[in-house]
C-alpha cells in the first residue's frame, strides 16, 4: 500500500496527517509553538520553530502508523501566506518572519 503526507504550517502549530490509498486517514498530529510579540502590535515566529515542530509531527505519524516512509509517495505543504523570513542559504533563516496581519511587513497601499 502507497501513503500520502499532508503538512500544514500555521500560526500556532504544525500538523502531519498520514492518508493511505483509499483516502482513509492513517495518523495525525500537530506540535505547537508560540506567537512572538516582542513589542506592540508586531507578532512574529522563528522559522526554525516550523522545522522543529514538522519533524516532530512527521515522526509522530510514522511511528505512529508503523508506515515505513519508503511507502509515502507523495508529500502536500500548505503554510502561513503572507510570511516569507530571510535566509542566508537554503538551511538557516536571518530573522523572525513577520506575520500577515502586522502593519511593519508592508507599506499600506502598496
Amino acid at each position: 500500500m502507497t501513503y500520502l503526507l499532508g503538512i500544514d504550517v500555521s500560526t500556532t502549530a504544525t500538523k502531519a496527517v498520514l492518508v493511505d490509498e483509499r483516502g482513509k486517514t492513517v495518523a495525525v498530529a500537530a506540535s505547537e509553538y508560540e506567537l512572538s510579540t516582542p513589542r506592540p502590535l508586531w507578532a512574529e515566529q522563528d522559522p526554525d520553530l516550523w522545522w522543529r515542530a514538522a519533524t516532530r509531527s512527521i515522526g509522530e505519524v510514522l511511528v505512529n502508523s508503523g508506515v515505513d516512509r519508503e511507502a509515502i509517495v507523495a508529500v502536500g505543504l500548505t503554510g502561513q501566506a503572507w510570511c516569507s523570513p530571510p535566509a542566508s542559504d537554503l538551511w538557516s533563516s536571518v530573522a523572525a518572519g513577520c506575520m500577515r496581519f502586522l502593519t511593519r511587513c508592508w507599506t499600506p497601499g502598496t
